[in-house]
């Protein structure tokens, strides 16, 4: 199996599909057990970047944008 990309999409409540199938990144790719939290309403989570040594901060927006900022390390 090889890795494509991330994908999301927006439904609600009773599974209406509010916006259709998004490709949110090529490279970011979440695990399991990476499980996304609310963060002043957008879908949050923390993932190491290896190739920088920095910690990652990820947030995807209700339009299913994708935001990512390096946390300090002090």
């Amino acid at each position: 199996m090889i890795y494509d990309s991330s994908w999301g999409m927006k439904i609600d409540q009773n599974g209406n599909v509010l916006k259709a199938a998004t490709k949110i990144s090529d490279t970011l790719r979440l695990m399991r057990g990476d499980e996304p939290v609310n963060l002043k309403g957008k879908a949050a989570f923390f993932a190491g970047d290896v190739l920088t040594g920095k910690m990652m901060l990820y947030t995807i927006d209700s339009d299913l944008n994708l935001n990512s900022q390096s946390l300090p390390l002090n």
